[in-house]
């Protein structure tokens, strides 16, 4: 990863330079944050995301945030090819990845494809995604996605 400067454009349409890196040919905002009393900077990524596709129940893939860690996330569900009959995706996070616990879901007949759940404050060093039932129907999968901010 190298440090890159990438122009954006903010709402007033005005080009600006924000510091981002490289990670697989997408470029990520950083934030520089001071960490101690001996003026030492580290960079953070400012989001870290995972998206996870299900045609039945298991585990997405874990992600490792615990160079910086994760204090707030959101979790989304979109289908592919049809709405799914009924669904349970979860959002879960861990300090050592392996004991997950789940601190948000998202589940038909409350939550509506293609709206996002957020968490209050969970500190975590991992998350994932994780379907604990689906019944497809006319789908032909579902999508899961995950943010997670500092």
């Amino acid at each position: 990863m190298a440090d890159e400067a990438v122009a954006i454009k903010d709402a007033a349409d005005v080009t600006r330079n924000v510091a981002a890196d490289e990670v697989s040919s997408k470029f990520y905002p950083l934030v520089k944050l001071v960490a101690g009393g001996d003026g030492v900077v580290a960079q953070y990524l400012h989001t870290a995301y995972r998206t996870d596709t299900y045609t039945g129940t298991g585990n997405g893939v874990t992600v490792d945030v615990s160079a910086q860690g994760m204090s707030q996330f959101g979790i989304e569900v979109t289908a592919t090819g049809g709405t799914p009959t009924s669904w349970t995706a979860n959002l879960q996070v861990s300090f050592d990845g392996v004991t997950f616990s789940t601190v948000e879901s998202h589940v038909n007949g409350t939550n509506a494809l293609g709206t996002a759940q957020w968490t209050l404050r969970v500190p975590a060093r991992y998350f994932r995604s994780n379907v604990s039932a689906l019944v497809l129907g006319p789908a032909t999968n579902i999508i899961v996605k995950i943010i997670g901010m500092p």
